[in-house]
């Protein structure tokens, strides 16, 4: 049964990879129309050997540093986003420009400056516009992602993913118990198990018995790793013990009874 449900987790799985992977696709076509957007609209206003690229919050310039080996960050454009807007609000509530001081007077520096100058100039009369036509891209961009209700899909995915994992919780958890009151459990190695605040014994089996009538108690008999001596302890918590054996499952070899 465990096995088929778990089949049934890996399905899900896989068409939640498919969701996610079909809404980065429209997301990446979105950078795509914001990058091709944006490095025409500056086109002319940079220098040529400047690269205008996009995020879905940024317009970035960059250029290769002096050595020429990296895109070296020059100055950006950050898009404000309206995180709980209003559907009659804009994806975008504002633009500001973003960039850093430094008294290096090296010719990559002085061409950054100058290339600063130049986009402030235009943000400072376009700045409208910019925020405009990243809105527009924007706004396509979402109706694009609502059309396809990756979120809803992935969201309803996860739900029924985490319901079967609930039921098989339920399930190995139930065996875990009826194994430690029918004829307890040997671990392969040494395990550490509370059965008291302040009582956490090293040990290689373990067994329940003399269950209480509240079923929330009862007796642990345990057998010590060190030494191989065999214990009691009365009055340990049954759901305690039940969880911490079931989350040392891979290390269970075979039902053995421990008196």
């Amino acid at each position: 049964m465990i096995d088929i449900l778990n089949e049934k987790i890996e399905e899900l799985a896989k068409q939640k990879q498919a969701v996610h992977h079909a809404r980065w696709e429209v997301e990446q076509e979105f950078i795509k129309e914001m990058n091709e957007h944006f490095s025409k609209f500056f086109r002319g206003t940079v220098s040529e050997d400047v690269t205008v690229s996009c995020t879905s919050t940024s317009i970035q310039f960059q250029k290769k540093n002096e050595e020429g080996t990296y895109d070296k960050e020059m100055f950006n454009l950050y898009l404000k986003e309206n995180y709980f807007s209003k559907e009659e609000q804009p994806p975008y509530r504002g633009l500001e420009i973003s960039y850093y001081t430094t008294s290096t007077n090296s010719e990559w520096e002085l061409q950054r400056l100058i290339n600063l100058g130049r986009v402030a100039e235009t943000f400072s009369k376009f700045k409208e516009e910019i925020l405009a036509d990243a809105n527009n891209l924007r706004t396509t961009y979402l109706e694009r992602i609502e059309k396809g209700n990756y979120w809803r899909d992935g969201y309803d995915l996860d739900k029924q993913i985490e319901s079967i994992k609930k039921v098989i919780k339920e399930q190995e958890t139930n065996s875990i118990r009826e194994q430690l009151f029918k004829d307890g459990i040997t671990f392969s190695k040494g395990v550490h198990v509370r059965l008291k605040f302040n009582f956490e014994p090293f040990i290689r089996t373990i067994k329940l018995v003399d269950l209480s009538r509240s079923e929330k108690k009862a007796t642990a008999i345990f057998t010590y790793e060190h030494g191989n001596h065999t214990a009691r302890e009365e009055n340990v918590d049954v759901v305690k013990v039940t969880e911490q054996v079931l989350g040392y499952g891979k290390s269970i070899i075979q039902s053995e009874t421990v008196e």
